[in-house]
């Protein structure tokens, strides 16, 4: 646990999972959490595998200001979606990354630009996603795939033993030339090596001159682990699995049980 006398000056939240309800929505409570962070003089930074264009939605409903990370930090951006980072994939291991997930029954989903390519547009979590980020898909030609700029390549199936077994083949293929970590148990996200939440935070933490004793993050899946081990305080929510809480120095409740709004009050701002 945390000590009680930790002065937190700024606040790394995970979106899906963490922030948001099991239904995707931002709870009144979660709002009101957020406010009262702002209040506090505490700031708050977003970091998600989403796609910028995903996150802000989000970002305008809550009136977050400077810098902000997408693609699991693929992409520093600010709040108007101006890039002013990114680190986009290797062009040489794409035809290989894509056909290693194809072996194991795993689609693969690109993002380019603004853009959501996608092998299918009736494939796995197509819709899901959708309603997630806001904006519709295009579809992409195997046999001629994006030249540069592709930031992250999402695997994703309904088959959560495919997907691990698919990201294991990738780390042993690619091993540090990419960076794999599980978003969720359908998603495998692929990014470059230092698009990673943990450098993530510590990219965040540097634009606004806070230092790492000073941040706490909070989170519920493995690649959150990595901001967990850049921060003084680290939180996992109670619907984390046992492995991710076991690396976090709070725990709080689930997303269906107001755990981020809950996290704040308690280990926060203690009240």
């Amino acid at each position: 646990m945390a000590e009680p006398s930790l002065k937190i000056d700024l606040l790394i939240s995970d979106i899906d999972g963490t922030l948001l309800t099991p239904g995707k929505t931002l709870t009144a409570r979660a709002r009101g959490a957020v406010r009262r962070l702002h209040e506090a003089g505490i700031g708050l930074k977003l970091v998600s595998s989403r796609p910028p264009r995903g996150m802000s939605p989000l970002l305008q409903t809550l009136g977050l200001p400077g810098t902000m990370a997408g693609f699991n930090g693929g992409q520093i951006f600010t709040a108007d979606l101006t890039v002013v980072e990114e680190h986009p994939l290797p062009v040489a291991v794409l035809p290989e990354l894509l056909e290693r997930l194809r072996q194991h029954a795993v689609d693969a989903w690109l993002y380019r630009g603004w853009q959501w390519l996608v092998p299918r547009l009736n494939g796995p979590h197509v819709e899901r996603e959708m309603h997630a980020v806001g904006f519709a898909p295009v579809l992409y030609d195997r046999d001629a795939l994006p030249g540069t700029g592709v930031v992250k390549v999402v695997g994703v199936s309904d088959d959560s033993s495919a997907v691990a077994n698919g990201a294991q083949a990738v780390r042993d293929i690619f091993a540090d030339q990419l960076s794999v970590s599980m978003s969720q148990p359908y998603y495998l996200d692929i990014t470059h090596p230092l698009a990673n939440k943990g450098v993530a935070v510590q990219t965040l933490a540097r634009s606004v001159g806070i230092d790492l004793a000073r941040v706490a993050t909070i989170g519920d899946m493995a690649a959150d682990t990595l901001m967990f081990a850049q921060s003084a305080m680290s939180i996992a929510m109670g619907n984390a699995e046992n492995a991710v809480k076991s690396q976090a120095t709070c725990v709080t409740t689930t997303n269906a049980e107001e755990g981020f709004a809950r996290a704040v009050e308690k280990y926060i701002l203690r009240r």
